[in-house]
């Protein structure tokens, strides 16, 4: 018994002896790391000694264990820190993400960054203090930080989708237990599982309209992130806190840019219509889906919620020019987006009809469906072709002057007619390529585009000329020479042949394609007195 207690005194000694030369040896090391911290930072407190020690520690899976308790702390408190700190905490965090091979990449990123880390991250991209070991200011370090984490498929918490198609369930390594809880949760639980970027999809749905305050950086964060991420268009909308209602002010100006941005984003890969294949694999041996996207998941790319059928409306009948420029620019932006997924769609239509067994008199494929429901329901989310036609009348008569008069049209309001008529045409041409039944049931005859007189301009040149007893115009041609204009629209938009530059002979391009296309328009209508008509070959365009 007596060398039983002599031996856990003894033991007792031996662990009292350790306890202390570990407390003196933790007392040093913080006092050497208080040191480095000062030198490195000038500053000497708690959080920076801390730093200097949990920033090597990143890489490590032991770390990633606690990340949940440590990490959010360093980042809430990076708003207050200076650039060189946030520097070193962004290079160490980098450092852990890329270093290791993919599979463990991919782990390190996901216990080092979560919703709050973005959010934390997004506050500092307007800081424009400059950090001395970089000579870069803090909003661009972050940013490129940001950008390589996030807007590139597989790189740090960006993965890659099946652009317009759900996530199949299993895919991944995330948990896909059902949560139980009330319906309302598991709807939300299932839209969850339909995503394979959750992280991000949630942090740009609580933006809100910090998309277009300050610089726009936070917006341009989003546009990449959406182009890399196709999946989250549909679900970003509802939650976007947008207002589109048209009014002459920076922040509608700023939000339907931001908009439009986002709608002339190119669709999906071509890939992704196709059967998954190995990677690295010919595309061409890949089949196409059994079944296309959902029209819901397609039109919010398209023509998204927000910007609906009567804010379009009301920005094209607006007052006041800049809005109704605008307002049309984000219109064609949605056509032009239009058309490009319907060209995807009927490549796809082409791939199904040539497989084989497939009858030349079978039914139409569900593809082509898809794409006739895709017109339909963009029919519902854009102005009647009415609304683009008074558009144009009123665009095409802005810088008109009474017939009798000599008096030249002021040059800012022909300049404002010239660019409002371009693009009311561009619209009309988009509406007759891209919903042909819309533009059918208004049966406007287009070849009243096509004018048998010159412009305003050169009829009271002409007039001027006749009462000087000259039938040859300065320029050299008969006065009665044709050109193109808007015959209907108020009196064309053209001037004399060889004399038409600008966005009127960007006018007369979109009047020639659409004339191209359309094979009932009626070539004799005239809309002037002249009876000379403008040799054009349509039929060779």
């Amino acid at each position: 018994m007596a060398k039983c207690s002599a031996c856990v005194e003894g033991t007792k000694k031996a662990w009292s002896r350790t306890a202390r030369r570990i407390r003196w040896t933790s007392l040093v090391c913080i006092l050497r790391f208080f040191v480095t911290a000062r030198r490195l930072t000038h500053m000497s407190d708690i959080r920076h000694a801390a730093l200097h020690i949990l920033i090597p520690l990143f890489p490590l899976s032991a770390f990633h264990a606690h990340g949940k308790t440590i990490l959010p702390a360093i980042y809430n408190n990076m708003q207050s820190d200076p650039p060189v700190t946030i520097y070193r905490i962004l290079t160490g965090l980098w450092s852990a993400i890329a270093g290791p091979s993919p599979g463990i990449a991919r782990r390190t990123a996901l216990a080092l960054l979560d919703e709050n880390a973005l959010e934390k991250l997004l506050d500092l991209v307007e800081r424009e203090d400059v950090d001395p070991t970089s000579d870069k200011t803090v909003g661009d370090l972050t940013m490129a930080f940001l950008e390589s984490t996030t807007t590139v498929p597989r790189q740090g918490i960006c993965f890659p989708d099946e652009g317009w198609y759900p996530r199949k369930s299993g895919d991944g390594d995330e948990n896909d237990e059902d949560l139980g809880g009330s319906g309302r949760r598991r709807d939300e639980n299932k839209m969850r599982k339909g995503l394979h970027n959750r992280i991000l999809s949630n942090v740009v749905r609580k933006l809100g309209a910090k998309v277009v305050d300050g610089q726009g950086r936070v917006g341009d964060w989003v546009i990449k992130v959406l182009q890399a991420c196709p999946e989250i268009v549909a679900g970003y909308w509802p939650h976007s806190a947008l207002s589109l209602e048209p009014r002459l002010n920076a922040r509608w100006l700023a939000t339907i840019s931001y908009v439009g941005r986002i709608i002339s984003l190119p669709p999906p890969a071509l890939s992704t219509f196709h059967e998954p294949i190995p990677r690295g694999s010919d595309l061409t041996e890949s089949l196409p889906r059994p079944s296309p996207p959902s029209v819901n998941v397609m039109i919010e790319s398209i023509f998204p919620s927000p910007m609906g059928k009567v804010h379009l409306t009301k920005g094209l009948q607006s007052n006041d020019h800049l809005v109704q420029h605008v307002t049309a620019l984000a219109l064609a932006r949605g056509l032009q987006k239009l058309e490009t997924v319907q060209a995807t769609l009927r490549q796809i239509e082409t791939e199904v009809e040539a497989q084989p067994g497939t009858s030349e008199n079978a039914s139409p494929s569900i593809w082509t469906k898809r794409r006739l429901e895709l017109e339909l329901e963009c029919r519902r989310r854009v102005p009647e072709v009415f609304v683009i036609i008074a558009f144009a009348q009123k665009s095409a008569t802005l810088a008109r002057v009474p017939a009798d008069s000599d008096d030249e049209p002021d040059p800012k309001l022909v300049a404002k007619s010239a660019l409002l008529t371009e693009v009311a045409l561009r619209l009309f041409g988009l509406y007759h390529k891209t919903l042909p039944t819309i533009s059918r049931e208004a049966k406007f005859d287009v070849g009243k585009l096509l004018v048998s007189a010159s412009s305003a301009k050169a009829e009271r040149r002409e007039k001027r000329e006749a009462r000087e007893g000259s039938v040859i115009s300065d320029s050299g041609s008969v006065g009665s020479v044709g050109t193109i204009g808007t015959v209907g629209m108020g009196g064309g938009f053209g001037q004399s042949r060889g004399d038409v530059d600008g966005f009127e002979a960007i006018s007369q391009v979109h009047v020639l394609s659409l004339l191209s296309q359309v094979q009932d328009w009626q070539w004799t209508n005239k809309a002037c007195k002249l009876k000379h008509l403008f040799n054009i070959p349509v039929p060779g365009y």
